[in-house]
């Protein structure tokens, strides 16, 4: 038998943290939050800067890191190649990187994804597990990456 006080003082404790409402803090962010978050403040950042240039852009395309990576994805489409272009050059261009870099950087890509309206386009990677293996560029009205997301097939 438990003794009132210690039963008060038990209650007193686990009350609260079953009625709380949920918070998000950084420990219970899940990847695809964080991710969310970032792209959205590297967007806002590059609000203010300028397109990306043909010399930024080549310059990205001939960095050593980078250029294996391109080798691998032009070569057998490899999705991890694909993550890496998209982690170290689109994403941190979101917001300034216009169609024509997307396809100069990835090939053409395919713009009939269902419900496109010719403002998305696919690249799909090859993966053992095709699971979020398809990559969606989204373009704003003046052609430029507003979205990039990870689907499956």
């Amino acid at each position: 038998m438990i003794p009132y006080r210690n039963l008060a003082l038990l209650a007193a404790l686990l009350i609260p943290l079953g009625c709380s409402p949920k918070t998000i803090s950084p420990a219970n962010i899940d990847y695809s939050q964080q991710r969310d978050i970032d792209l959205k403040e590297t967007k806002e950042r590059n609000k203010t800067r300028p397109a990306v240039t043909t010399e930024e852009l080549h310059s990205l395309l001939t960095d050593p890191t980078h250029a294996a990576h391109l080798k691998m994805w032009r070569d057998s489409r490899s999705y991890y190649a694909l993550l890496e272009l998209v982690e170290g050059i689109i994403e941190p261009e979101i917001g300034r990187m216009r169609r024509n870099d997307i396809r100069e950087l990835l090939g053409e890509g395919s713009p009939d994804y269902p419900g496109s309206n010719g403002r998305l386009l696919e690249y799909a990677g090859e993966r053992q597990l095709p699971v979020g293996s398809h990559l969606i560029i989204g373009f704003d009205e003046k052609d430029v990456v507003d979205t990039i997301e990870w689907v499956s097939e």
